[in-house]
């Protein structure tokens, strides 16, 4: 069998974690919120990088585009764009773009973001602003966002359906990918949310354990018996499968937009950037997960 369980320490089969009702209502709480998506970094963090990289930031007091939800109401902002009001009320720090914005989405209404977009000059330091404008935006929630963004696929073989996200591979065999997945038992109870991770080459590696890492933070797991084979053209793959507990949950949560994957050999090890897509995916399928009724650190037999 493919699957192979992970699970975390303080999860036993068929037990829940000792936070995780917890944990699964906060997470119900922050999917059902107005939600659009934008993070944005204070003014005073991003003018002291800007200024040693001899970019002339603004004069006047606002925020910084840090990452926007590829698939949020935000989708067409980018890094570096400029935020100076919401609703009109001047921005002059990170919290308190974060305070005007949960306050004038809170019943769900549109908002009106005053914003520059970033202009990517081609010599050195040649980066500007385009001129101010006013964009509407209408907030949505995680939940509709996740539920739209995942699909189900039935095994036909094993009887189970699974839910992952669209357009992703229905399996990792013979690729260099990472795929997060969950299945649904027969009653459509949500089980068992997973990352399935593929490594393909022209030789063994072995893996013993994954790590994942960004900046300073990072999680490790160890792998018990990867599933491998021979696939032709001189070619190997390994699939290994971790459960998403909230230790992983919470990473993934943190890092949206870049993170490296090191599969960890028993004598070498491989390291691979992560896609902007394949790390969104996760959130999605974790969000998907919850919102379909399951559980955070809850995992049934297989």
């Amino acid at each position: 069998m493919l699957s192979t369980l992970l699970m975390l320490s303080a999860v036993l089969a068929g037990q829940a974690g000792p936070n995780s009702e917890k944990l699964t209502r906060e997470r119900l709480e922050a999917i059902n919120r107005p939600y659009i998506g934008l993070v944005a970094q204070d003014y005073d963090v991003m003018v002291e990088i800007l200024t040693k990289r001899g970019i002339k930031p603004p004069k006047y007091r606002c925020v910084f585009v840090e990452n926007a939800d590829p698939l949020g109401p935000c989708k067409d902002f980018y890094f570096l764009d400029i935020v100076s009001h919401v609703n009109d009320a001047p921005i002059e720090s990170g919290p308190k773009y974060v305070e005007l914005v949960r306050k004038a989405m809170a019943d769900g209404a549109a908002i009106t973001l005053t914003t520059r977009s970033v202009h990517d000059g081609k010599g050195k330091g040649d980066v500007t602003w385009r001129s101010t404008r006013r964009v509407r935006i209408q907030p949505t929630t995680r939940k509709e966002i996740a539920l739209s963004a995942v699909e189900t696929h039935t095994d036909e073989v094993e009887q189970r359906s699974w839910v992952q996200h669209k357009g992703a591979f229905e399996s990792v065999v013979g690729q260099n990918l990472m795929l997060a997945k969950f299945s649904l038992l027969k009653d459509k109870t949500p089980h068992y949310p997973r990352l399935e991770v593929g490594y393909t080459a022209r030789s063994w590696l072995f893996i013993e354990g994954l790590k994942w890492s960004c900046g300073d933070e990072s999680i490790s797991a160890s792998v018990n018996s990867p599933f491998r084979e021979v696939i032709g053209g001189g070619r190997i793959t390994e699939v290994a499968t971790v459960f998403l507990g909230s230790k992983e949950i919470a990473f993934f949560d943190q890092n949206s937009d870049s993170a490296t994957l090191r599969y960890k050999g028993d004598k070498l090890y491989v390291d691979r950037e992560l896609e902007a897509d394949e790390l969104w995916a996760v959130k999605r399928v974790i969000d998907a997960y919850v919102a379909m009724g399951g559980k955070i650190d809850w995992i049934l037999p297989p």
